[in-house]
């Protein structure tokens, strides 16, 4: 472990991953899915949905990767807010 480097330290009240909640919101209203139907999609309880989008909580990595292929959303995008939303329709 590298001395120099301090650690990171989230203080109370913090959001550990800024904008996550606005992403996941985005991303289902330009879909015009309802939180109700995002919830069913994902399987969660609606009321935590509203917990993600309004940054109470954040959705572990398994989630992510589900709530990105349920949205078509890059993981990347949604996780961090890196590169473009939408994934590519094509495969090389």
């Amino acid at each position: 472990m590298r001395r120099d480097v301090p650690p990171c330290v989230i203080a109370d009240g913090d959001d550990p991953a800024p904008g996550i909640g606005s992403r996941i919101r985005s991303a289902r209203e330009l879909r015009s899915c309802s939180q109700a139907a995002l919830a069913r999609a994902l399987r969660v309880d609606p009321g935590l949905l509203w917990k993600w989008e309004h940054s109470r909580r954040t959705p572990g990595l398994a989630m992510m990767i589900a709530i990105s292929r349920v949205l078509s959303v890059r993981i990347d995008w949604l996780a961090l807010g890196l590169g473009p939303m939408a994934r590519s329709r094509t495969h090389s």
